[in-house]
């Protein structure tokens, strides 16, 4: 079987200026101010993919029919008008604004795109997803234009450009005959008839099929947009053959895709038969913690510290198992230590305090205790520069005489009526106010205790449900490699009629192939049994197929560990979704440059 090994990719950075056309565009002036526009168009800098027709001299023309949009300003005075080209000239003419004897800004996109209600200044971009013909590819390619024209002048000249940015990737070594590429990227947005400035109002996330221009060559149209969310997660690229789904992240060489360039991809695909098995020696045999925590792997079973189970205290950060009179239970516990860089939110004893299906936001607020605490040095400066609505930070060990223990979970409880929802949609609520993400009833007043600097579609936190063997270990790494906290939701946890629970991984044990054989986790159920109030446990994963259906984005369980006598747990739950927490550094660093 081939398999792909690894993914090597050289990245041409043009920074190249893609002008499409450069259109002369005459504007005789008569004594009634009317212009009469005729457009030349050059031969565009993307060759045959310009939405004009090139000729035998390499010159392009526009056809019989085609249509501009138009915006004219003089002053604050603006009109906005269409201009089809008949019979070798674009009609109907155009006329001066005002007296005549002022600066006129003219602008213009191809073709004529769909208005927003209520603003002639902007016009609504929807990308084809599915551009393989190059019919759909070319719907994609949009064209803008500007210029001024002095009070003298008897002519003009519009240069169109290419608006939007495109990406081709080339494909060389060992390419499945089967593959099917995919780029991902947002396709929907808004594009400014006064400057070309496309706006994304709202990021959605789609994969679209490119057009195939030769052997391994394909070739897509995007919307200009910031380049983070292509450098993790799902990454930038989508490859598919024989069963099985690889991705690629942007380098992070890249910040942005620029209106009017181009990003040329060069990937190699290196095949090699290893028994069906692939390695990752970055991660093989090792031990993961996620950024900035201060704790023991677990020891080797027979090095592991047993317990007596009338114990009600213990010392903190061990591991250690309880001993049922000489039978060691088969759940593996770390208790919780000062500086140890981890958080346990629990709910309170019983859920006496009405938070029973508030494990969403007990998640969410581990995630967020920790987004605080390595952000701090921003987050006092933030709340130096815009005092009045401090967010709440503080966090103590839970006892039982102190159950509510953190004050931003005591915020959620507060927020929220105790309704289940997702720790992804709380994460980013608490930052900048987006309550896209939620399903529980919300104060949807409430802006976000940092929206000065993270705005709605600054999303700090992101997921996936996704949870085949191949994309679940794809967002562990890249949890560990780029520094970001982790959570999950699983169904069954309880027991097998039990819904859905969310909680945190703080860490994971990967195996000899380098994919995650243990997780390290808070639960925040039943607190009362937890040792100490406070504790993290340690599960394993198991992989199989959900079921006949052969749904491979359900193969990834949670059990817990075998018993002494190496017999396997009945009880396995499914793991539903992972929830990644991001820093998000980049945009700090914008606010506060004088923060090293």
């Amino acid at each position: 079987m081939m398999l792909l090994k690894k993914l090597w990719a050289a990245l041409f950075w043009g920074g190249v200026c893609l002008i499409s056309c450069d259109h002369t565009e005459d504007f005789p002036l008569s004594n009634n101010n009317d212009f009469t526009l005729e457009l030349e168009c050059v031969k565009s800098a993307w060759s045959q993919d310009s939405r004009t027709v090139i000729d035998d001299e390499g010159r392009g023309n526009f056809e019989e029919g085609d249509r501009i949009d138009v915006l004219t300003k003089d002053g604050e005075e603006t009109s906005n008008v269409w201009l089809q080209y008949e019979g070798g000239k674009w009609t109907p003419s155009l006329k001066r604004l005002g007296d005549g004897q002022g600066t006129w800004a003219v602008s213009a996109l191809f073709p004529v795109l769909p208005q927003p209600v209520g603003d002639v200044t902007r016009r609504i971009l929807n990308l084809p997803l599915d551009q393989s013909l190059a019919a759909n590819k070319q719907e994609a390619d949009i064209l803008f234009a500007r210029t001024t024209v002095g009070p003298g002048d008897t002519s003009a000249k519009l240069l169109f450009k290419h608006a939007l940015h495109q990406i081709n990737i080339h494909l060389k070594g060992s390419v499945p005959e089967d593959l099917k590429l995919q780029i991902r990227s947002c396709t929907s947005g808004e594009i400014s008839l006064l400057d070309g400035n496309v706006a994304l109002p709202k990021k959605t996330y789609y994969w679209v099929t490119p057009l195939q221009t030769a052997d391994h060559t394909y070739s897509a149209i995007i919307l200009p947009q910031d380049a983070y969310d292509y450098q993790r997660g799902e990454g930038l690229l989508r490859l598919t053959f024989d069963g099985k789904e690889i991705s690629y992240s942007l380098s992070t060489e890249v910040q942005s895709f620029q209106p009017g360039m181009q990003t040329t991809l060069n990937l190699t695909l290196k095949s090699e038969e290893v028994d069906d098995v692939v390695i990752d020696t970055e991660f093989a045999n090792q031990t993961r913690w996620v950024y900035g925590i201060n704790s023991p792997a677990c020891p080797e079973i027979n090095e592991l510290q047993t317990y007596p189970v009338w114990m009600s205290s213990f010392p903190e950060g061990v591991w250690f198992r309880y001993d049922y009179n000489g039978l060691p239970d088969n759940v593996t516990y770390l208790t919780w230590k000062e500086g140890c860089g981890w958080y346990d939110c629990n709910k309170t004893f019983d859920y006496k305090g009405g938070d029973g299906n508030l494990c969403w936001a007990a998640t969410a607020s581990n995630l967020l205790h920790w987004w605080l605490e390595h952000n701090s040095k921003y987050v006092q400066a933030y709340e130096t520069r815009h005092p009045g609505n401090p967010c709440p930070k503080g966090y103590r060990q839970m006892t039982e005489s102190d159950q509510n223990h953190s004050e931003v979970f005591n915020f959620f409880k507060r927020s929220f009526p105790n309704l289940g929802s997702w720790e992804t949609g709380g994460v980013n609520w608490f930052i900048n106010g987006d309550g896209r993400n939620l399903n529980a009833n919300y104060n949807t007043d409430f802006t976000g205790f940092f929206c000065e600097v993270f705005s709605k579609n600054d999303a700090v936190a992101t997921e996936t449900h996704n949870m085949s063997k191949e994309n679940f270990n794809r967002w562990m790494k890249d949890a560990f490699r780029t520094n970001r906290a982790i959570g999950f939701s699983v169904f069954g946890f309880a027991n097998a009629g039990s819904g859905m629970h969310a909680m945190t991984i703080w860490g994971a044990e990967f195996d000899a192939d380098g994919n995650v054989a243990y997780l390290y986790f808070c639960d925040n159920n039943m607190s009362d049994q937890d040792p100490n109030y406070g504790a993290i446990k340690r599960f394993k994963v198991i992989y199989k197929l959900a079921g006949s259906s052969g749904d491979r984005t359900r193969e990834t369980f949670l059990s817990p560990l075998d018993k002494m006598d190496g017999t396997p747990s009945k009880a396995i739950s499914t793991i539903c979704s992972l929830t990644l927490v991001d820093l998000r550094q980049d945009l700090w660093r914008k606010a506060f440059p004088e923060i090293k």
